[in-house]
């Protein structure tokens, strides 16, 4: 929203800062957080952890709503995202794949083979359209579909930088 900020932390507290009214409202998750994010509707906070588990909080009450789980993230910090109709959760993970899983019956749905590039660390969704930016290990990747549920189809992209900045091992925190 225009006037919060979430943030997750190391000591396993997602944190939801109201400038507007000058508050604080702190939940513990459990584990470990990578990423959290709020869903489009302003509603929920979707909250990757470290332990393989994105969760999906009522943002009001802090009511634990629905758990992703089988992508692997246990050493790196893991982008996780809703997509563009905020039907799917979608995830990097540590073996080179992007997992997708349907929002409300929490099921995998399709995961996305990115190469032997390692860990997919970074995810970005489309606004509007069901396309996805993935990253790893200095390759971009752009995935396009209907329906993020359906099999995905790959758009081959160049790759934006070969630095050795994007070949060294990304680092946890």
């Amino acid at each position: 929203s225009d006037h919060e900020i979430l943030v997750g932390s190391a000591d396993k507290h997602i944190r939801n800062y109201d400038i507007r009214m000058g508050s604080l409202v702190t939940d513990f998750v459990g584990d470990t957080v990578s990423c959290a994010k709020f869903t489009r509707d302003g509603q929920c906070s979707l909250v990757s952890c470290v332990a393989s588990t994105i969760k999906l909080f009522d943002k009001t009450s802090g009511e634990l709503l629905q758990e992703f789980s089988g992508h692997i993230n246990k050493d790196y910090r893991l982008e996780c995202c809703l997509d563009h109709s905020d039907k799917y959760v979608l995830s990097g993970s540590e073996n080179s794949q992007v997992y997708v899983w349907d929002l409300v019956e929490g099921g995998c749905v399709a995961k996305l083979d990115h190469g032997s590039v390692g860990v997919v660390h970074s995810l970005e969704p489309h606004p509007n359209k069901g396309q996805l930016l993935t990253a790893a290990r200095g390759t971009v990747q752009v995935w396009e579909t209907e329906e993020l549920g359906e099999e995905m189809e790959e758009e081959k992209e160049p790759t934006l930088s070969s630095s050795s900045v994007y070949d060294s091992k990304p680092h946890w925190m």
